[in-house]
């Protein structure tokens, strides 16, 4: 039994660089194959790539022997007219088709011989073969019948139908593609790099600002300052590197007169170290006189080629500005390729912040929810002990009467005490 694999693949107009009318070639959606080796697999022979090739599998037990099918879906139904073949690029002849028998479907399951072939010799470069008649279809196969080594390969196949280029036409944009490419690529560039410097001029307009003078405290001999006013973006300011020169840097620009400003512009260096030397951090201040400075703009950089733009707050009247640069990325080099000044009519400055006011907030009612007064326990009083004090007795007083009785009974008391000790 076959062994079928499918491999999907997207390929929806078959297109090289070389050709700018690429939408004139038969697309393909899927490809399949009876065998294929991994390494040469089926949807290289329309890659369109000379140093790829589809191959059958010629290793091991899975090692393939004619009749090979290799079928096609493509993206459209095309009336089908000729089909080339393009043999492997490596001269190496196996697999190289010399009879082969040629299928078209609509369905891809019903099938309709259009011609067969039994005249193919080895030559490198495309070989035509002419279908029996047009005929209409949206699904192709080739069955490799007899074949050099009992193996089946292709480079690329092309398919001329109605609407599309003619084979030669579409083998020469293949054959030539890598110089083909190459010029496309280089209009391709020369287009771009003409719209951006379009859009450079365009953006550079409205600096209407004449600068006459500019100084800085460091600067390389072979990048002066006078290259960051000369309207020239291939020139380019840069500190004085040949020492290690160190931020900070100062710029000091003098204008031809004064001004009512309304911002300015920087451009970073223009070369393949745009990110060499731009400013980090940088601080703008204005004087009218070359003495009195005010302080007019704080800001920095971004690694970018693009003109970076910037308004002031509100006009500001001044014949010199000076940057002040405490920091650049790396905190070493400064490079600027280009400043610019506009004056106020050619910016909209930013609207003015008003000051936000505070809606009173609306108290809510208070609601005083009514206390529950706990009944009060009265605790019974701690009874005093009422603790009588005896009076005092009452001190007696002794007459002479009394007292004479009293001595009268002791002394009797002592008489008869005396007499019973006697007896």
């Amino acid at each position: 039994m076959k062994r079928m694999i499918h491999v999907i693949i997207a390929l929806l107009m078959i297109t090289t660089m070389a050709t700018a009318i690429a939408a004139a070639e038969v697309g393909f959606e899927n490809i399949w194959t009876t065998s294929e080796n991994e390494a040469y697999l089926a949807v290289y022979s329309v890659d369109r790539d000379d140093t790829k090739f589809w191959h059958c599998e010629y290793q091991g037990d899975l090692a393939a022997n004619p009749p090979i099918d290799i079928w096609y879906q493509l993206d459209n139904e095309y009336t089908i007219e000729r089909i080339g073949y393009v043999p492997r690029q490596d001269n190496n002849k196996n697999g190289l088709p010399y009879v082969f028998e040629i299928f078209v479907s609509d369905d891809g399951e019903n099938w309709e011989s259009a011609g067969y072939c039994d005249w193919f010799e080895y030559l490198p470069e495309m070989q035509a073969f002419d279908l029996e008649k047009p005929v209409k279809a949206s699904y192709l196969k080739i069955t490799f019948l007899e074949t050099e080594g009992n193996r089946a390969s292709m480079n690329e196949l092309f398919i001329e139908a109605e609407g599309t280029l003619t084979l030669e036409e579409q083998y020469d944009a293949f054959i030539n593609g890598a110089e083909a490419a190459q010029i496309a690529a280089e209009k391709a560039a020369a287009e771009a790099a003409a719209a951006a410097e379009a859009a450079y001029q365009a953006s550079v307009a409205k600096y209407d600002v004449t600068v006459t003078g500019m100084t800085v405290n460091s600067a390389s001999p072979s990048y002066p300052v006078e290259n960051a006013y000369d309207r020239d973006k291939g020139t380019f300011w840069h500190s004085f590197y040949e020492e290690k020169a160190t931020p900070p840097y100062v710029l000091d620009i003098t204008l031809d007169k004064v001004y009512s400003l309304g911002g300015f512009a920087l451009l970073n260096r223009q070369d393949q170290k745009v990110s060499n030397g731009y400013f980090t951090e940088f601080i703008v201040s204005a004087s009218e006189d070359g003495s009195n400075w005010v302080e007019v703009y704080r800001g920095a950089q971004t690694e970018s080629a693009a003109l970076q733009e910037f308004v002031f707050s509100a006009p500001v009247s001044a014949k010199y500005l000076r940057i002040d640069i405490p920091q650049t990325v790396g905190a070493s080099a400064g490079s600027l390729a280009e400043f610019y000044a506009c004056t106020a009519e050619k910016v909209e400055f930013p609207a003015a912040e008003e000051p936000a006011v505070e809606e009173p907030v609306a108290e809510e009612p208070v609601v005083e929810e009514p206390v529950v007064e706990e009944p009060a326990v009265e605790e019974p009083a701690a009874e005093e002990t009422v603790v009588e004090t005896p009076a005092a007795p009452a001190p007696q007083t002794f007459d002479a009467v009394s007292f004479a009785a009293v001595f009268a009974a002791v002394s009797a008391f002592a008489v008869k005490l005396t007499s019973r000790r006697r007896k």
